[in-house]
């Protein structure tokens, strides 16, 4: 939908229900004219902020409350598709949100709580195949952690704590074979690592080998 057919819809709609006002000063327009961004007041201290890209496509939808993002947030990519939902409070992330890839796949969904990634969190490749499910505490990974390639075949796992790789993590190819093992400690290669061959067969590696 181009910038003209969502700024009708938009005064049919707000005029209809007459709730809102809207607050011609509060466009700003591109310099050859295109139109920007447009502000609609709700109240006193809160307001919706629509932008646009040169295209006249939808760049984002954004609600303010007394100048700073708090609310529903949705963003698009200059072909149109949809880009991002998230949450805001007081200028700040907090709540659940949406990544989306340009062919409308998600890319990843979860929750951020006061800016920071916050308990599960859903990867997933473009073609709607899970890559890996991370839990976050206070920002950080921590717990398992098991990656997938776009075929569903598993090739990492290992396990978080604090943000840092711990323990014994093993590697695989992308048809799932193991090709390398080895140990973390506080997010460094420690101990010894192995190498495995197409055949299974083990060879211990050197130090900088890893």
């Amino acid at each position: 939908m181009n910038v003209i057919e969502y700024i009708k819809k938009l005064f049919v709609l707000f005029f209809a229900l007459n709730v809102y006002t809207v607050n011609a000063q509060d466009s700003i327009f591109y310099d050859d004219g295109t139109l920007r961004s447009i502000s609609i007041e709700v109240n006193s201290n809160e307001s919706k902020q629509i932008t646009f890209y040169k295209n006249g496509n939808k760049s984002a939808e954004e609600t303010l409350k007394d100048g700073k993002l708090d609310g529903l947030c949705i963003y698009y990519f200059p072909e149109g598709s949809l880009k991002a939902k998230e949450t805001w409070q007081n200028d700040i992330l907090h709540g659940e949100a949406t990544y989306y890839y340009e062919n409308g796949q998600i890319d990843k969904t979860g929750v951020f709580d006061q800016g920071l990634y916050s308990g599960s969190w859903k990867h997933y490749h473009q073609n709607g195949n899970p890559e890996r499910i991370v839990n976050y505490v206070n920002g950080l990974p921590e717990g398992g952690w098991k990656v997938y390639n776009e075929k569903g075949v598993l090739i990492q796992e290992g396990q978080y704590v604090k943000g840092m790789e711990e323990g014994v993590w093993f590697f695989y190819t992308d048809k799932g074979q193991l090709e390398f093992k080895g140990e973390y400690k506080s997010g460094e290669r420690v101990g010894n690592w192995y190498y495995y061959d197409k055949k299974g067969r083990e060879t211990k590696l050197k130090p900088g080998e890893y």
